[in-house]
């Protein structure tokens, strides 16, 4: 299962809302409203284009399981230039002086993961542990110094209600960082730190674990990029929005930026099951996963395919409600579970249909659109294996 997207990505039983078309069915028992059944055709727009690189960014950032076996769950990638103030920006994460400082980033890559297990209730008040890495492409390695040495990193926040003071830190083995504590008052401070590689920023945050995991993520992300080649800004419009057509097997997103292909790492990262979809693309030798609408994975062989379909199902989901494994009339290689977020709450229905090598997933609160996206993909899927 895929986790969010954002600027980039999405996975695991992605909730997508929409209001489905009327039915226009193409065989027997099947819905597909008004989506198309022919693959499309993926261009590299200019957001896209920035998203692509991001993208190729998100290839140097390590599983964050290294760092701590905890950090298995719940992964969000995002990726482009993480403007503004949305949950994606480096502001809403990092807060609004650690943006102004990074002002001049051209495009960037962000990502986090925590240690609550989908479907386990948290007895009292403990609250999660997680930790968010981002890698900021700045205009050059004397930008990226400079942004370093701001002394800004440390001025209060005003976007940040109730943060408190930040008190400078140090980083073991990593003498030019900046870095700084938070205590908010539940246990151990948290820590920011950042650090510069050549024309990038390297981020962490972490949640009261010391800086240990500061350390470790710092040498794990220098590692990564090197020998990474950045794309030139006037170049990003040449970066394939598609390999071997899988992003168009895909139906058209409703996000533009939700769009193209991803490597198996990269999908990975965002799912909300880190460790065990990593395992999963492995395993069933999954080597490229397209965006659209909906996700689509390629395997090594149908026989992996099936696997993959049936692994995907079988992820936890973020609910402690029970779930209904239903088929689908008139798809037999399809199958959906269906379940609420929580008692009271509105039923999602999360489906997967394998096809040849390929396997389609989609999840939403529309019980209508999600039968019509996946009889559609279905179709789409047939239609590219004969």
């Amino acid at each position: 299962m895929a986790g969010l997207s954002l600027l980039l990505v999405g996975g695991c039983a992605t909730t997508v809302p929409g209001t489905p078309a009327a039915s226009s069915s193409a065989g027997p028992g099947l819905e597909l409203g008004s989506y198309s059944t022919s693959p499309r055709t993926v261009t590299t727009s200019t957001d896209l284009a920035t998203v692509l690189e991001g993208r190729r960014m998100a290839e140097t950032v390590p599983f964050l399981d290294q760092i701590d076996p905890a950090y298995a769950y719940h992964g969000h990638v995002i990726v482009g230039d993480l403007t503004g103030t949305s949950e994606g920006s480096v502001e809403n994460i990092f807060g609004s002086t650690i943006d102004e400082v990074m002002v001049g980033r051209e495009v960037g890559v962000m990502a986090g993961t925590n240690d609550a297990r989908p479907g386990v209730v948290t007895k009292g008040l403990t609250q999660p542990r997680g930790i968010t890495v981002g890698v900021w492409r700045m205009p050059s390695a004397a930008a990226a110094t400079a942004a370093v040495a701001d002394p800004r990193l440390f001025t209060a926040d005003r976007s940040i209600s109730g943060e408190p003071p930040k008190v400078r830190a140090t980083v073991p083995g990593y003498p030019k960082a900046a870095a700084y504590k938070l205590d908010w008052g539940t246990g151990d401070a948290d820590i920011d730190a950042f650090d510069a590689d050549g024309p990038f920023v390297i981020a962490v945050q972490t949640d009261g674990t010391g800086p240990a995991p500061v350390v470790k993520y710092l040498g794990l992300q220098i590692k990564g990029l090197d020998g990474f080649v950045p794309t030139p800004l006037g170049k990003l419009g040449g970066l394939p929005a598609d390999k071997d057509g899988v992003a168009a097997l895909t139906l058209p997103p409703s996000d533009a930026t939700r769009d193209g292909w991803v490597s198996p790492h990269v999908a990975a990262l965002a799912a909300t099951n880190v460790v065990a979809e990593r395992d999963l693309l492995s395993d069933t030798g999954v080597d490229v996963v397209g965006y659209g609408r909906n996700t689509v994975y390629r395997a090594k062989d149908a026989a992996a395919a099936v696997r993959l379909r049936d692994g995907l199902l079988a992820e936890p989901k973020d609910t402690t409600q029970p779930i209904t494994r239903i088929p689908v009339a008139g798809v037999p290689s399809a199958s959906c579970d269906t379940y609420a977020m929580f008692a009271g709450g509105e039923t999602i229905y999360y489906c997967t249909v394998a096809v040849g090598r390929y396997v389609a997933e989609y999840g939403s609160a529309q019980r209508v659109d999600v039968r019509q996206v996946i009889d559609a993909s279905y179709e789409i899927l047939r239609k590219a294996g004969s």
